[in-house]
């Protein structure tokens, strides 16, 4: 695999917890972990949509089930213990 961008890290590091989120619900946890530790400086957010295609492409993470706010993803566990 190439090289990871720094929303992936993100968006890894916020889902490496193995609770499910939405694309809506990770973009969120990222701004407040980021805004919780008392960061001033800017950061990169990545969009909603790149969100969505990450979790989407990576085999890692696995769609649970539809909400009215779009799939629900959970870091597939069965990858971790490899």
């Amino acid at each position: 695999m190439g090289r990871r961008q720094y929303s992936e890290r993100y968006i890894d590091l916020i889902m490496e917890d193995g609770k499910e989120r939405t694309a809506r619900q990770v973009l969120d946890a990222i701004m407040n972990k980021w805004f919780d530790t008392g960061n001033k400086s800017t950061i990169y957010v990545p969009e909603h949509r790149k969100i969505c295609h990450y979790l989407k492409a990576n085999k890692k993470y696995i769609a649970i089930r539809k909400s009215r706010y779009g799939l629900v993803y959970r870091l597939d566990i069965s990858e971790e213990e490899e």
